[in-house]
């Protein structure tokens, strides 16, 4: 199927495995330049190799842990320098350990925060200003259905998941 998207540079974080590497190759087969994120450079090397197989126009791995701000900057800034520039951002990471509400700690926020709310926001924002210079960009956040409807001893996920997908709403309205 053709979507459009031959030579549209994308940079899908946790494109190794999961959902993140189910997008990046859709992307690769409709002909999009790759850059994909993980924390293991040799599964990167490995994916980027298949990416670039089925039909990517180029693909790139950058070892970036969601975790940390700067290496939220090293990784837009590696995907600029690669394919001159990002035109399809997916923001895709692993999610927080289970719990209950009462069972959720303060340093448990404090951590996962910056993994699903701050450092999405951080790479987006660094890269949007250059989307809409160009007049076209998209942003896509791959989460769960407990953005919108609590899921049962997921607690973390539940509460962080809201705030991003809060943040999506207000930046698209």
């Amino acid at each position: 199927m053709d979507f459009g998207l031959k030579n549209r540079r994308a940079l899908v974080m946790g494109g190794t495995k999961g959902l993140g590497r189910s997008i990046a190759d859709a992307l690769a087969e409709e002909g999009a330049a790759l850059t994909i994120s993980g924390r293991d450079q040799g599964r990167l090397d490995e994916a980027a190799a298949a990416l670039r197989a089925k039909g990517a126009a180029s693909a790139i791995g950058v070892v970036a842990d969601v975790a940390s701000g700067e290496a939220m900057d090293r990784l837009a800034e590696a995907a600029v320098a690669a394919m001159g520039g990002v035109d399809i951002l997916v923001l895709n990471h692993r999610g927080p350990p289970q719990c209950t509400a009462s069972e959720m700690t303060e340093a448990q926020l404090v951590e996962w925060f910056q993994h699903i709310v701050v450092s999405p926001i951080r790479i987006a924002n660094k890269l949007l200003p250059a989307m809409r210079a160009r007049g076209w960009g998209r942003i896509i956040v791959v989460g769960s259905t407990g953005m919108q409807q609590p899921i049962p001893n997921l607690a973390l996920s539940n509460t962080l998941r809201a705030s991003i997908w809060a943040w999506l709403k207000t930046m698209s309205g």
